[in-house]
């Protein structure tokens, strides 16, 4: 291998080098807004699930309440009702 050659070669790994830290760099950046999005996603997800089980659980208090209300004889809610003392 001449000299002339041997140059040409090493020009030619730089070059790829180059070229491939530019390349990675750009993947890089995509997988970081690609990353940011699903994070997003999985943030709006989880907040909704959040207020719909919110909302499931607040109608279940109040089916909850009325059952109770229509199973229970009017002696056992005038028992439960705190009396006020009037003075």
């Amino acid at each position: 291998m001449t000299r002339d050659e041997a140059s040409r070669r090493v020009t030619e790994w730089e070059a790829g080098y180059e070229q491939a830290k530019v390349k990675f760099e750009q993947m890089k950046k995509e997988a970081k807004v690609t990353a940011r999005e699903v994070a997003n996603a999985a943030a709006r997800a989880t907040s909704q699930a959040a207020f719909w089980g919110f909302i499931a659980m607040a109608i279940g208090v109040l089916a909850a309440r009325r059952s109770g209300r229509a199973a229970a004889s009017p002696d056992d809610i005038a028992i439960a009702l705190p009396t006020i003392a009037v003075m």
